[in-house]
């Protein structure tokens, strides 16, 4: 959740104060960032939240959920590393 700001940036985009939750095998409650209102929310499996953010993973190929139009954009250049914005991956099968 701390890179979105970043990545935000380094695409020239104002930052968003929406809401993100996730959740891992070992925990029985979801983890959440942000206000508890927010209209944009990301949500899924901390893994797939890990592996958006490396680029290891394209967002269709992953299980987490957006809702709203600035939380949907934040699937498609979120970044964990420094550095330029990445291209990401292709989708499986494409």
């Amino acid at each position: 959740m701390r890179t979105f700001g970043f990545s935000f940036s380094t695409n020239d985009l104002p930052s968003w104060a929406g809401r993100c939750a996730s959740n891992s095998a070992r925990e029985e409650a979801a983890r959440a960032w942000g206000p508890e209102a927010a209209a944009d929310r990301v949500s899924g499996p901390a893994l797939d939240f890990c592996l958006l953010v490396a680029q290891r993973r394209h967002r269709d190929d992953l299980a987490i959920s957006a809702v709203g139009d600035t939380a949907r954009q934040s699937l498609t250049i979120a970044q964990a590393f420094a550095g330029a914005p990445g291209s990401g991956r292709a989708p499986i099968g494409s």
